[in-house]
């Protein structure tokens, strides 16, 4: 799935991925604003977050609040180059990030879930 979603706005959307089989992301997928989206992806077979893929539910502002980034991988392996940011900017705070995997898990992209003081 390469191009960009996005679900971008003051209180930013919902974009949810489930497939029966394998998943391979290479682009963006947003859900960006004030308040953080949600972000869900959910799949049967090999998963593979490429090194370029890019989740993000950032929340902006001193009011903003990050949003939910969900994963749930239920085949035999999931690879995570990618990077997944729920982090606050601007003094919001951080998000949530739950990421589960039947089969082996290899993570080597970046996680942020960091607020901003």
């Amino acid at each position: 799935m390469p191009g960009r979603v996005r679900v971008d706005g003051a209180t930013a959307g919902t974009f949810s991925v489930r497939v029966a089989r394998g998943l391979t992301l290479e682009g963006d997928l947003t859900a960006d604003g004030k308040q953080g989206g949600t972000l869900t992806l959910e799949a049967n077979g090999p998963v593979t977050l490429g090194p370029q893929a890019l989740l993000t539910v950032e929340g902006h502002g001193r009011q903003g609040q990050a949003g939910r980034i969900t994963a749930s991988f239920c085949g035999p392996a999931a690879s995570l180059a990618g990077r997944l940011r729920a982090d606050g900017e601007g003094g919001a705070d951080g998000g949530q990030l739950t990421v589960t995997s039947r089969g082996p898990l290899a993570v080597s992209g970046r996680l942020d879930a960091s607020g901003e003081l």
